[in-house]
């Protein structure tokens, strides 16, 4: 491949990078999904996916520590029976648990009643929380409507670090998650080892400069979503607009690279 064309190529996967953070039209068009928390000020909300992973969560915990900071850890169900310390120190120290399916599921490609299944299965290992974050962002209308008649709130995000991403940068993963970042913002990371060099460098710097800027860092409750959610109990289905199909997909197979 000439130089020429895997320069385009990069140009063309950070468009895409550009495009995972949802713009606010997209946002009010699908109020079904909690992107941001509306009624913050001086908040934001940090969260972690895919974890609890020892080294990695740990070491997240550790920096949330030293500066003060709270955050939601959206663990897959798996992992926490597997390192059932690691969930019960995320506890301890404050923070708040989410679902986010016991294997990892995608939401497409499979039934409802298995996806709800594996949401269930991981929720008897994390308990109560009746938060959820689908897994790639990936989400039928079906499913949704299943999970949100369980008492579920879904939540996604507004700022994706995209740390995950072996093509991204460690400065680019810090730039992503603090450019322009406002009061009740959801900035989206992953306590995993696939995303733990980036992670490593993006998130201390991240906690610095956006303490500087004033903010500070707050977890996800139920009950909050549900006064952040514009609800629309008419019609719960998700449009199939041209973003969510691109965007959610085209971050998915990135992340599968």
């Amino acid at each position: 491949m000439s130089r020429r064309a895997a320069q385009k190529i990069c140009q063309r996967e950070m468009m895409i990078i550009k495009n995972l953070t949802p713009p606010r039209c997209i946002q009010c068009l699908m109020p079904q999904f909690t992107w941001r928390v509306a009624d913050a000020c001086g908040e934001l909300f940090l969260t972690f996916d895919d974890g609890p992973t020892p080294g990695v969560t740990e070491w997240v915990l550790d920096e949330l520590r030293r500066v003060g900071a709270k955050a939601t850890f959206f663990c897959i169900g798996h992992n926490a029976e597997r390192f059932p310390g690691l969930l019960a120190r995320i506890v301890a120290e404050g923070h708040a648990v989410g679902n986010h399916t016991y294997s990892h599921l995608s939401g497409y490609g499979c039934s409802v009643e298995r996806y709800v299944g594996d949401v269930a299965l991981a929720a008897e290992v994390l308990g109560p929380t009746k938060l959820f974050r689908p897994p790639y962002g990936r989400i039928t209308p079906r499913e949704l409507r299943a999970l949100r008649g369980l008492g579920f709130e879904v939540v996604l995000w507004s700022r994706l670090s995209m740390d995950y991403c072996a093509r991204v940068s460690p400065s680019e993963a810090f730039r992503f998650s603090t450019e322009d970042v406002c009061d009740g913002d959801v900035l989206a990371f992953h306590d995993s080892y696939r995303a733990e060099a980036r992670l490593r460098f993006a998130l201390p710097r991240a906690l610095q400069l956006l303490k500087e800027r004033g903010f500070r860092f707050s977890t996800l409750r139920e009950q909050r979503c549900a006064r952040a959610l514009l609800r629309d109990e008419a019609d719960v289905s998700v449009s199939p607009l041209r973003w969510a199909r691109g965007g959610l997909a085209r971050s998915a197979a990135l992340k599968e690279r």
